[in-house]
Parts: structure tokens; sequence; C-alpha cells
């Protein structure tokens, strides 16, 4: 008897609260609170929002973890900042930067980085020359498993090392080592661990 009572109070009560619920005495969202939901489905539903990035842009706004390399010692974009460098100074490219930014969301902090390469032409126009460089450079080698040793500037020309950029071995925003950056990135193409051409491939 009383499993019966208590559905019936049950019963009684959800019937109330649907006919509250249609003479509109239930809470109503505000038409802001409606809008701000809107907003937020719209954004979450993959739909296109401009970054309001432009070369002027505090990219620390967004960009924090590579913000805060400016202040780390051991990168590069410590380095630069120490020499007055501001980020618009390496990434140059006004048009790759718009399109990297056509899908991001202002002010928030950006967990996931569409490549933006830094272009080789902003390395040597404060760097010199490939030529000056190498020849600033004797004094650094990386060897291979034979002892052989090259300057990672001064390599033979082909069409695999003309496609190396200065970027491959030197991370602006990371503390990573330059020499140990050329080693993995030349053994990614003399991967038997020796330098001569023709080991694996005839």
């Amino acid at each position: 008897m009383g499993n019966r009572v208590g559905l019936i109070a049950l019963g009684a009560s959800l019937s109330l609260a649907g006919v509250l619920a249609l003479a509109g005495c239930a809470p109503q969202a505000s038409s802001q609170s409606t809008d701000q939901d809107a907003a937020a489905a719209s954004a979450s539903d993959g739909a296109e929002t401009a970054a309001n990035w432009s070369p002027d842009a505090d990219c620390a706004a967004c960009h924090e973890k590579e913000a805060s390399s400016a202040e780390a010692p051991g990168c590069l974009a410590q380095a630069h900042a120490q020499l007055g460098y501001v980020c618009a100074d390496c990434h140059a490219n006004e048009q790759s930067l718009t399109a990297a930014h056509k899908n991001g969301a202002s002010g928030t902090p950006a967990t996931r980085l569409q490549a933006s390469d830094v272009d080789d032409a902003a390395c040597l126009a404060c760097h010199g020359s490939r030529e000056a460089i190498a020849a600033q450079t004797t004094d650094v080698t990386i060897a291979d498993d034979k002892g052989t040793a090259v300057n990672p500037h001064a390599l033979p020309t082909s069409p695999d090392h003309d496609g190396l950029a200065c970027i491959d071995c030197h991370t602006s925003h990371e503390a990573a080592s330059a020499l140990e950056e050329a080693e993995s990135t030349c053994a990614s193409c003399h991967h038997a661990g020796v330098f001569e051409c023709g080991t694996c491939h005839s």
C-alpha cells in the first residue's frame, strides 16, 4: 500500500511540473544566455572563426608556450628576444600566417599549432649567406660512424642537401642542441651511420 501511495504522489508531482512548464512558470533562459549558447555551439561545431591576427598582434595572447620560450635559457627565441627581435621578424610570411589563423579562436591558448615555417630568407637576412655561415663555423662538425667529420653548414650540393632548411637543425622554441638536431636530421637519410653515398642504395 505504501508503494502505491508513493507512486501516486510521484505521478502527481510530475503532472504538476508538466502543467507549470506549459503555463510558463518554469525558469526561462534569458535571450542573452540563449545567444551565448548559440555562439558556443557554433564555435564548437567547427564553424569558421577568425583569430583577428595581424602582423602587430600580441602573439603571446594565444601562443603562451612559444612566448615563454623567449625567456627560456638555451632557446633561440630567447637569444633573438634579447636582441630585440619579435615573432614577426622570423615568422614573416603574412599569407601563411593568415591562412593558419583562419579557423583560430582569438584569446584562447593555442594547444595545436599548424606548421608555420620560418623561411631561410629570414635567417639569412641577419646571419649572412650560407657560404659566409660555413666560413664562420669551420669548427662546427658532426661525424658519422666511420669518423668522417663534416661541417653541417658546408654540405656538398645535392637535391637532398639543397632541400634542407635552417629550422631543420635550429629550433627556436625548444632548448635543443643544434648539433644533436643536425645529427638527427642527417640520420634521417644517412641511416646507416655513414655520410658516403651508395652504401645503402646503389
